[in-house]
C-alpha cells in the first residue's frame, strides 16, 4: 500500500524545478549574446560592401582613363596636393586625324574634403580649371562625381606607373568604425 501512495503523490520537487530554470536562464543568455552577434556581424557587413563597392568602382574609373592618358603629352602626368588629398592632371587624345593627334582633353581627380567625394573634370583646352571642390558646388569644366565617402585619396608616380590608393571610413549604426584602403598600379601608355 505504500507503493501504490507514492505513484499518486508524485512530482517535481522544489530542487528539479529551480535547476530547469538555471538551465534555461543559460540558454536564454547564449541566445540572447548569439542574436546580438549575428546583427552586429550583419549590420558591419551591411555598411562595409556598399563602401568597398564604392572605392573599387572608383578606382576602376580613374584607372581606366588614367591608361588612356598620353605622359608625353604637354607637361604629361602631374600630381599635386598633399596628404590624404591629392590630385592628378593628364592629357587624353581627344581627336586623332591621319595618324596624328589634333586636339586633347584635359582630365584631372580630385577629392573634395567636405563631401568625401571624388570628382572628375574635364576640359577640351589647355587652361586651368577654375575650382577645386566639389561638383555639386560648382558644376563647370564638365565635373562629375567618381566616389563618395571617400576619406582619402593619394597618388604615387615611378616612371610611367602611377599607384593610386582610395581609403574610405564609415560608421555603423552601432558606432564601429569601419576603415578600407585599396590600391592599385596604372601603368600609364608609352
Amino acid at each position: 500500500m505504500k507503493r501504490k501512495m507514492w505513484k499518486e503523490n508524485s512530482g517535481f520537487t522544489l530542487i528539479e524545478v529551480m535547476v530547469v530554470i538555471a538551465i534555461m536562464a543559460i540558454f536564454s543568455i547564449f541566445l540572447v549574446v548569439l542574436i546580438k552577434t549575428t546583427q552586429t556581424a550583419w549590420s558591419i557587413e551591411n555598411t562595409a560592401v556598399p563602401v568597398r563597392g564604392e572605392a573599387k568602382r572608383s578606382i576602376e574609373v580613374i584607372a581606366k582613363e588614367l591608361r588612356e592618358g598620353d605622359p608625353s603629352a604637354f607637361s604629361g602626368t602631374t600630381i599635386g596636393g598633399s596628404g590624404t588629398s591629392q590630385t592628378v592632371t593628364f592629357y587624353v587624345p581627344n581627336q586623332v586625324s591621319s595618324s596624328t593627334i589634333t586636339s586633347w582633353r584635359k582630365v584631372l581627380f580630385s577629392r573634395d574634403s567636405t563631401n568625401n567625394e571624388i570628382s572628375r573634370r574635364m576640359r577640351t583646352d589647355n587652361s586651368a580649371f577654375a575650382y577645386t571642390d566639389s561638383c555639386t558646388t560648382h558644376n563647370t569644366d564638365n565635373c562629375t562625381t567618381v566616389g563618395r565617402n571617400i576619406t582619402s585619396l593619394t597618388f604615387s608616380q615611378s616612371n610611367s606607373v602611377v599607384t593610386l590608393t582610395i581609403g574610405t571610413t564609415k560608421t555603423t549604426p552601432e558606432g564601429t568604425v569601419l576603415q578600407t584602403s585599396i590600391s592599385s598600379q596604372i601603368r600609364l601608355r608609352n
